[in-house]
């Protein structure tokens, strides 16, 4: 129950809707997000204080500070559609604590400063997605749509944990976890009547 967050976040976006003359759409969205939470994993020593007033808010390991989401689908011959999707992130947060114990005059058991950084990676999160889409209209037995999707089509390997580098900064533990998927092939075959 003392866990608390603050976020202000901008979003900026501009969209072209898809229309029949022009046979293609776009969307591009950024958000920017300032994030902080009180409290963000189990062991902050919440347990040794009357109220939580004197854990720090840190910044979120929950949000990426830049995110940039680009979308956009255009009509090809034989009655195809092309689509894709770019996603784009910062890397977020690692917050631990720096390892100099230190002596507390106060009576409260927090001998550990905590310090938040990111990795120098510029990008934590990165993925590019493409479909190609076929539509087989069937008068009044209704239509059969067939979707080709290649998901991560560069394959960028998006690691998932970090190791504490203090007091340089975290990075990515390449033995880890990944966050998204691998390069990944997916047919669906879609039936409305």
């Amino acid at each position: 129950n003392g866990k608390e967050s603050r976020n202000t976040q901008v979003l900026l976006s501009a969209s072209k809707p898809y229309t029949k003359e022009s046979g293609w759409s776009t969307s591009i969205a950024y958000t920017y997000s300032d994030a902080y939470d009180k409290l963000t994993f189990n062991g902050d020593y919440q347990f040794d204080y009357a109220d939580n007033n004197r854990a720090p808010f840190v910044p979120s390991d929950r949000l990426s500070k830049h995110r940039l989401v680009v979308v956009g689908s255009l009509d090809g011959p034989w009655g195809l559609n092309f689509g894709g999707k770019l996603v784009l992130e910062t890397p977020k947060p690692f917050t631990g604590f720096d390892g100099n114990y230190r002596g507390v005059s106060d009576g409260y058991n927090y001998p550990y400063y905590k310090v938040s950084q990111t990795p120098e990676n510029r990008l934590g999160y990165h993925a590019f997605d493409m479909q190609i889409t076929k539509t087989f209209d069937a008068d009044r037995f209704g239509s059969l749509q067939v979707r080709f999707d290649v998901l991560n089509l560069f394959d960028f390997h998006n690691y998932a944990q970090y190791s504490d580098g203090y007091p340089k900064r975290p990075f990515y533990d390449y033995n880890g976890n990944i966050t998204g998927v691998p390069r990944t092939l997916k047919l669906t075959l879609d039936y409305k009547w």
